[in-house]
């Protein structure tokens, strides 16, 4: 609204014919300073805000590490706790957890993941882990 160069625009509100009575339309006028103010508020309204302290529970779907020691990421397919859907959430994992993703991933064994929920786009990570943990299986002999 108001093109790239922010020119000044109303918009008319109107009562319906239907609601009665004679009432007189209400002008807005938007001027090109409260444009950029209402452009600023829509895009922080878009950004999705981080959340602390989020667990997501699910199977690790992906693995990558640069060598074959050594810390790396995984991919978790699983339900956080704050929104109960299911979606893809990416952790960087420590060597030792991340030798735990991988038996999770053989083996077909769920894990949970606890941290700071990150969303970009439709990209979203848990940072700052504070716990990471397979959830045995009955199968599980480790």
């Amino acid at each position: 609204m108001g093109g790239s160069d922010h020119g000044i625009y109303q918009i008319r509100f109107a009562k319906s014919p239907l609601a009665g009575g004679n009432f007189e339309p209400a002008l807005l006028r938007i001027t090109p300073g409260q444009q950029r103010i209402l452009g600023e508020a829509a895009d922080y309204l878009r950004t999705k805000q981080p959340r602390t302290g989020v667990t997501v529970a699910g199977l690790i779907v992906r693995l990558f590490r640069e060598g074959s020691y050594g810390p790396g990421e995984a991919v978790i397919q699983g339900v956080a706790d704050d929104s109960g859907e299911a979606r893809r959430h990416r952790i960087e994992l420590s060597e030792p957890d991340y030798s735990e993703a991988v038996r999770a991933h053989t083996n077909g064994l769920q894990v949970s993941a606890t941290g700071d929920l990150d969303i970009r786009g439709t990209r979203r990570s848990l940072r700052k882990l504070t716990s990471f943990a397979v959830i045995p299986g009955l199968d599980d002999e480790s």
